[in-house]
């Protein structure tokens, strides 16, 4: 059995206080702000690893900004879980698309609330970072293009590391996830008697998520889908009365058994729902921690508007 709230509290552990427990958010992606706070460029790994360093001194606007992006891919996770629990007739193909975006965007939450993002730095957004150079060094021509995002717990360092373009936005998402999902798991290992149970959980899930040929099984299922017409998810493909009904339930139920149940979309089901519920209990417990938090603002504001918030 999964125990949420055991898992979040190694999730909290590990968490940026100053994301979650945001006060106020900024609009706007941070990367595209960036040149609106105040930090420098101290360190410079050149291609084919480039690696940037900086140090951010507005780290509580950074925080802001970093909140706000969160805390939308929340909002957006929760109305795509309503939007894939109404029924498609006889299919259920776009039911099961809609929730893996559900689970996509509840992911691109959670490592932002833990210190990861993946975003693109455009030319413009290079040069900005360029001119807060304080290595003393003349600095390679940097390659602009997807990045992961670290951060630590006070916001103060940021590092982007330049993703590889053999990825992608999603590939590189499922990636930061399964990283998340080792760091809680060793957390786990360190004190089994009371996470025992968490561990086995958290090793399905990660069993699942990542494949050992390093691609991420919701991707891959979600292209079968979209593009393959596969895994019989497709009224004109196979689905049958008994399979629609079995979906359902599990997407209904918020089912979480992790353990494979021998049908790709009722693992990638399952799957999602034990992301979707951990994203869920961070959020709530980031609104009642804290009474000027901007989640516990935006909770009373939308949950009318998104039923799957109450």
């Amino acid at each position: 059995m999964t125990d949420i709230v055991k898992i979040e509290r190694l999730l909290r552990a590990i968490n940026c206080p100053l994301v979650l427990g945001a006060n106020r958010i900024a609009h706007g992606r941070v990367i595209e702000k960036i040149g609106d706070l105040n930090f420098s460029l101290t360190n410079v790994v050149p291609t084919p690893n480039q690696k940037l360093t900086l140090n951010m001194f507005d780290s509580k606007e950074f925080a802001y900004y970093m909140a706000g992006e969160a805390n939308r891919f929340f909002l957006a996770s929760m109305v795509s879980l309503n939007r894939s629990q109404q029924d498609e007739s006889e299919n259920i193909s776009w039911q099961v698309v809609e929730h893996y975006y559900a689970a996509y965007y509840a992911v691109h939450y959670i490592i932002r609330a833990v210190g990861l993002s993946i975003t693109n730095i455009d030319k413009s957004t290079m040069q900005t970072i360029v001119r807060s150079n304080l290595t003393g060094s003349i600095l390679p021509n940097l390659e602009s293009g997807l990045n992961l995002m670290k951060y630590d717990a006070l916001c103060e360092t940021i590092t982007l590391e330049k993703k590889d373009k053999k990825g992608g936005s999603h590939i590189d998402a499922w990636a930061a996830w399964a990283s998340v999902i080792e760091i809680l798991l060793q957390q786990a290992n360190t004190d089994i008697e009371e996470y025992a149970e968490s561990a086995i959980s958290l090793s399905e899930h990660l069993s699942f998520i990542k494949r050992s040929n390093d691609t991420f099984s919701p991707t891959v299922i979600r292209n079968e889908i979209n593009y393959q017409f596969s895994n019989n998810a497709w009224c004109f493909d196979g689905l049958t009365g008994e399979k629609i009904n079995r979906i359902r339930r599990a997407i209904a139920n918020n089912s979480m058994i992790l353990k494979d149940r021998g049908d790709m979309l009722e693992n990638l089901i399952c799957n999602n729902n034990f992301i979707l519920t951990l994203a869920k209990k961070a959020f709530t417990s980031a609104s009642e921690g804290n009474a000027n938090s901007i989640s516990r603002i935006l909770l009373h504001r939308f949950r009318r508007k998104i039923a799957t918030l109450a």
